[in-house]
């Protein structure tokens, strides 16, 4: 299954399917088409391989008037199952290139992640302008970008790794329903900067 998974975060498509699903929750093949710039085609097989990997749950169909429409989800139990120290003893068998692949369409997916986010803040209503200003002023949301010395990265790895366990351990209010629940997004890209020279 680490294999399925080292494919899945190496293969663009799949990667910006998967990013597209974390941001939207469920989506059809054309709605995905809309950020997505390979063939309908290509982007149907990638989809079909997710589900047959157990990456993406069986669609749920809706009749709408003459045609079907197919919803595709995360496979959230799937995700949830994965062992992160049998994933880490996984990446420390990869060949440099398997790595170097890996990593570059990771990167490059966030900005389809950015992207989409950037969106919904372009197209959101003023009181929800100023909900995000009230999280900002509060402390509660915050953009970031550093880039740091070795002996701080040390420091600040402690912390990324306290956050990381909150992350996975966290179960969401079952008093609280999901119209209801407040949703926050967390990036956290903690990479050495390669070719980081000052011209």
């Amino acid at each position: 299954m680490y294999r399925k998974m080292t494919n899945l975060y190496s293969n663009p498509t799949k990667m910006s399917i998967l990013l597209m699903l974390s941001e939207y929750g469920k989506m059809t093949v054309t709605q995905m088409s809309k950020y997505v710039d390979v063939t309908r085609a290509n982007l149907y097989h990638s989809v079909s391989q997710m589900v047959n990997d157990g990456f993406l749950n069986e669609p749920e169909v809706k009749l709408k008037k003459n045609y079907v429409e197919k919803y595709y989800t995360i496979n959230e139990e799937v995700f949830g199952s994965f062992d992160p120290r049998a994933w880490e003893d996984h990446l420390a068998k990869l060949t440099v290139q398997e790595l170097r692949i890996m990593l570059s369409t990771s990167m490059a997916g966030q900005s389809l992640l950015l992207k989409m986010a950037s969106e919904r803040i372009a197209d959101a209503e003023p009181e929800q302008i100023e909900h995000i200003r009230e999280m900002f002023l509060k402390g509660r949301a915050w953009i970031s970008y550093s880039v740091l010395a070795r002996r701080n990265t040390e420091k600040v790895s402690e912390y990324i790794d306290k956050i990381i366990e909150v992350m996975s351990t966290s179960e969401p209010d079952p008093n609280t329903s999901e119209a209801g629940r407040e949703l926050t997004r967390l990036l956290i890209v903690f990479l050495p900067l390669i070719g980081g020279e000052k011209y």
